[in-house]
């Protein structure tokens, strides 16, 4: 009798270890948490539709926390289709384990997202400089990228990184100075905007590669640096140099 119930904690024990390495490494594929996913996003953002194929969970030991993801969702905001390619939502364990499931992270990867639909995406977002910006001097071009987005209390956006790569974009300054053809990779976070491998057109101007920083440490410190190639064509130089 001793040895059946031995037998019968080391196997539950067993099980429980085969269990957590499972969820820790390959995870676990079901179709049950799509509704939960659906339900989550759409009770944030009403204009959404949500359709979403197989789950896939898993357990992030070093933060101790689990993690729902899923592969080319279909989500449509706003009247835009999302390109979002995969979708990870991550939920404080213990209260999923109470049933109450707290969102406390959201990382998903965007395939290419033209200008023009980011454009409609915002127009319904409250004013500010950015949406400004995007609205009146972005015009054709893709972006693509990652973004990671950390909640606090009631889905508020508490941290946020974003990291990718913005393709042939034209940029309007002040409706006089056009950068065309610009592309590069960029990281933004709260206090940090890096952008690098910059190639553009600035006034006829061929921009071969470049790196601008932005830090915000109270203030706003911007350096960098720019390459170029000029012709040496006097009469191009005096056309460009009568432009500034």
């Amino acid at each position: 009798m001793k040895n059946f119930f031995l037998i019968i904690c080391f196997s539950f024990i067993a099980f429980i270890v085969t269990l957590l390495l499972l969820l820790g490494t390959i995870g676990y594929e079901t179709e049950k948490f799509n509704t939960l996913i659906s339900k989550e996003i759409k009770k944030n953002y009403p204009s959404s539709q949500v359709e979403i194929k197989k789950v896939k969970i898993k357990i992030d030991f070093k933060k101790i926390n689990l993690f729902l993801s899923t592969s080319s969702p279909s989500i449509i905001y706003s009247g835009v289709d999302l390109p979002i390619s995969d979708l990870k939502i991550y939920f404080n364990l213990i209260s999923f384990l109470k049933a109450n499931p707290e969102i406390e992270k959201i990382i998903f990867s965007i395939e290419e997202f033209e200008i023009s639909k980011i454009q409609k995406l915002i127009v319904g977002v409250k004013p500010s400089n950015f949406k400004s910006f995007i609205l009146n001097n972005l015009s054709k071009g893709s972006v693509n990228g990652q973004i990671n987005l950390e909640f606090g209390e009631n889905l508020k956006i508490i941290n946020y990184k974003a990291k990718g790569i913005l393709k042939k974009t034209h940029i309007i300054f002040s409706n006089k100075y056009q950068i065309s053809d610009t592309s590069f990779n960029f990281i933004v976070d709260p206090d940090l905007v890096l952008i690098n491998s910059i190639k553009s057109n600035f006034l006829e101007i061929p921009i071969k590669k470049g790196s601008i920083t932005v830090k915000r440490e109270g203030e706003i410190k911007i350096s960098g640096s720019i390459y170029t190639t000029l012709s040496s064509d006097k009469e191009k130089i005096q056309k460009i140099l009568k432009k500034f």
